[in-house]
């Protein structure tokens, strides 16, 4: 019903425009068709297709930042600067505490369903499912644009690409001649500090680029003392790039850099002291771009990576969570297994009496009552709210598990503590090579076509009791047939084959018609998929504990009870399927550029719950369907003004599969995981002013229904401002820049804790070029 009545909306919408402009197709000389690619007044996108398009005649939604608009804005995040995309949320995964981004509806767990770019290299994490986007060793001052495709797009880019693609593309070497050097401080701690040196030697040029990052992040809910939610960041990387120019077509370009730095990690339950996720990554690339001629071009790029994640800590936990009963149960009964080993010894151990004694109480019903399973079942809902399906086998398992805590006069033992030193570590490592073919093959007619193979190594004893392989083969291609002078037909499909998932193709489908070079309406299928990475797939987590010391089970080795075999596992590739249909109109005459997408997206197999080591196995059966509209449109007002707005609105349609393995609250949880992120309307605003040797930027971003999940759902709005001022003597500019971000809402952002403890957050950038 909504589809059918915004499609109806927007088709008259599009005819009184065209209407009101004049610009049907049948009053444009139609030699305009044959301006050239390239034309400076004509916006081109590069990622969609794999192709130089002009964007009339782009299959797909897109989003392109500049540049200029990366400098106006003033951001200091990749994710920060993606909350000017339509229909993008971005959060903080409350676990581990890394940035979150998602488009239209996804988990607020971790960034895995984008596919992420940079250079053309891909730096979603496979082995782990998810964009570390504190790990992407690039600067903004480094970044030329940033394409983000904005819908499925696996038939191009492989698995992962599933709701879109975050196309990264550097400046040159060439392009930043000479030093750069910055430093920004703010309030929540924010030290941020860039050097950059580049050179140009004949038809070669080169770049090195330090920069080093940190920030306190939120305040947490004891605002009024010092930062109490742990999640203070400090990252730093140098990277370098050099490119050379051949004689005889062939471009080469080479690329690497070190990558260090931390982000603190929540206490946690189990955990003595609070923990840092520590980091160390190197990567390296070559690419031979091939100019055969004017109507064939390829590329050749191999890339490397390894990176090693270092987690430890003093972890302490219940001695009866060591018992090799409660073992086997937690493939059972997960539920009733966590309960005992680690809800009621916590519970028992309360510091508030009244918790103390029910849970003691408990432990004498499960050791010497009859009750049976639906009335301890009943019990046990209602001090802890939780709904528990039990069996006979489960209380009398239970029966066995207390009593061997028992010393004769009570149960002291059953919640004694153990500490030891804990291990989630991992290292991981890719290698990658890609080739890429284009070809003019008529006037009318072109094709990209290539191949991609590469290698996933990850290794940890905690994670997988050793080394993890896996290969992905892929082949990929795109057809781009001008079927006449108004119609663009684009076919494209990946074929995949990953060692540790089923074969997969994703294809994609778009018919562009052009009312003149610079208004286009789009017809578009295509299909994605997410594959399950290796921790999904393959996980054999388990926590072994030696030498320790007397203990009531009189054992010296044991292992956690909880813990994850593959041999349970049995998941599928997420997978998409999306309808959209989509205006683009340039009107030069006056500046404006707008793009409106109207879709239907239908989600099959997803996985909606947190995957970690609690996990006991995965549902992959939750379907979604999100349908809505996104638009943008940008207009320069005049050389010195430009005005961009953009939002969306989504309504979404969640149906969980299986839930007979999860209890109540764990069944609701997932439920709203894939809606909790987004909001139901979004949106953002921001007029750029540019002055005599200063500029200004105001925005102003909102939310509304945001948490619809919640009984009184979070609007979230706040503006900017940034103003830089500017000073040239010679070959030096120096610069001077204003930073205000104020919050309009108390509350949220999306968890309880992430809040500051002031609504207005400032800082200052001093830069010098020269």
């Amino acid at each position: 019903m909504f589809l059918s009545r915004t499609l109806h909306s927007i088709v008259l919408f599009i005819v009184f425009f065209m209407e009101c402009t004049g610009v049907y197709a049948s009053e444009y000389d139609l030699s305009e068709f044959d301006l050239p690619l390239l034309e400076a007044d004509i916006p081109v996108v590069l990622s969609a297709a794999r192709l130089k398009q002009p964007r009339a005649e782009v299959p797909a939604s897109v989003t392109v930042i500049d540049a200029e608009q990366i400098a106006a804005w003033g951001v200091r995040t990749l994710p920060e600067l993606l909350r000017f995309v339509p229909g993008v949320f971005v959060t903080q995964d409350k676990f581990e505490h890394n940035d979150v981004v998602a488009y239209h509806g996804s988990t607020a767990y971790m960034s895995r369903r984008l596919q992420v770019l940079v250079d053309g290299m891909s730096v979603y994490k496979g082995g782990i499912a998810m964009v570390v986007w504190d790990d992407i060793p690039i600067a903004l001052e480094d970044i030329q644009r940033i394409e983000f495709v904005r819908g499925p797009s696996s038939a191009m880019y492989g698995a992962n690409a599933f709701l879109g693609v975050v196309s990264i593309t550097s400046k040159k070497p060439a392009d930043t001649e000479g030093v750069r050097i910055s430093y920004r401080g703010g309030t929540q701690n924010v030290r941020d500090a860039m050097g950059s040196v580049s050179t140009i030697h004949g038809k070669s040029s080169s770049r090195i680029t330090v920069q080093q990052t940190s920030d306190d992040g939120f305040d947490g809910l004891q605002t009024e003392s010092s930062d109490k939610l742990e999640d203070s960041r400090r990252h730093g990387f140098a990277t370098g790039y050099y490119e050379q120019d051949l004689d005889s077509g062939i471009q080469l370009s080479f690329q690497g850099g070190y990558k260090y730095g931390y982000t603190d990690v929540r206490k946690g339950l189990l955990w003595q002291e609070p923990r840092s996720n520590f980091v160390k990554a190197y990567y390296g690339s070559a690419q031979a771009d091939f100019n055969f001629s004017s109507s064939h071009q390829a590329y050749l790029r191999a890339y490397w990576q390894f990176e090693k994640r270092t987690q430890e800590g003093i972890a302490c936990i219940p001695t009866v969570a060591l018992d090799s009963d409660l073992y086997a149960e937690w493939e059972v009964n997960p539920q009733w297994a966590k309960f005992l080993g680690i809800g009621l010894p916590t519970a028992v151990s309360s510091a508030d009496p009244a918790t103390a004694y029910a849970s003691n109480q408990l432990l004498q019903q499960l050791a010497f009552g009859s009750s049976t399973p639906n009335e301890l079942a009943a019990i046990i809902e209602q001090a802890t709210g939780e709904r528990y399906t039990l069996s006979q086998e489960d209380v009398d398992l239970a029966q066995t598990v207390v009593l061997r805590a028992y010393d004769g006069t009570g149960f002291s033992q059953f919640s004694q503590p153990f500490c030891d030193d804990a291990n989630l570590s991992y290292d991981g490592q890719r290698s990658d090579v890609e080739w890429q073919d284009t070809v003019q093959w008529t006037d009318t007619l072109r094709s990209v076509t290539g191949i991609n193979i590469r290698q996933e190594n990850i290794n940890s004893q905690t994670y997988f009791d050793g080394k993890v392989t896996s290969y992905l083969y892929r082949a990929f291609g795109n057809l781009e047939w001008h079927a006449a002078e108004s119609i663009i037909i684009n076919v494209a499909g990946t074929y995949e084959y990953e060692s540790i998932n089923s074969p997969e193709f994703s294809p994609h489908i778009a018919l562009n018609y052009l009312f003149s070079p610079r208004q286009s309406v789009r017809l578009v299928y295509s299909t994605a998929i997410r594959s399950p990475d290796v921790y999904e797939q393959k996980p054999n987590y388990s926590f072994d504990v030696n030498n320790l010391p007397d203990n009531y089970l009189g054992v010296q080795e044991a292992t956690y009870f909880i813990h994850q075999v593959y041999d349970n596992r049995r998941v599928e590739s997420e997978k998409i399927t999306s309808y959209e249909v989509g205006y683009y109109h340039n009107i030069s005459s006056i500046g404006l550029e707008m793009d409106i997408k109207l879709y239907r997206d239908e989600l099959t197999q997803l996985i909606s719950q947190y995957v970690g080591v609690a996990a006991p196995s995965l549902s992959n059966d939750t379907e979604m369907s999100i349908e809505g509209v996104d638009w943008q449109f940008q207009w320069e007002l005049s050389g010195k003004n430009w005005l961009r707005f953009v939002g969306a609105y989504l309504d979404t349609d969640v149906r969980p599969g299986s839930t007979y393995l999860f209890s109540q609250i764990e069944i609701e949880e997932f439920q709203t995981a894939e809606t909790r992120l987004s909001a139901q309307y979004s949106g953002n605003i921001s007029w750029h002013h540019k002055g005599e040797g200063w500029n200004s930027t105001l925005s102003y971003f909102w939310n509304s229904a945001y948490d619809a999940s919640e009984a009184d759902p979070n609007d979230y709005r706040r503006y900017e401002v940034n103003l830089q001022k500017s000073w040239r003597y010679r070959k030096l500019t120096s610069s001077v820049t204003l930073f205000w971000h104020h919050l309009v809402d108390d509350g949220e952002l999306l968890e309880a804790d992430q809040v500051y403890s002031t609504n207005d957050l400032y800082s200052i950038r001093i830069g010098v070029d020269f």
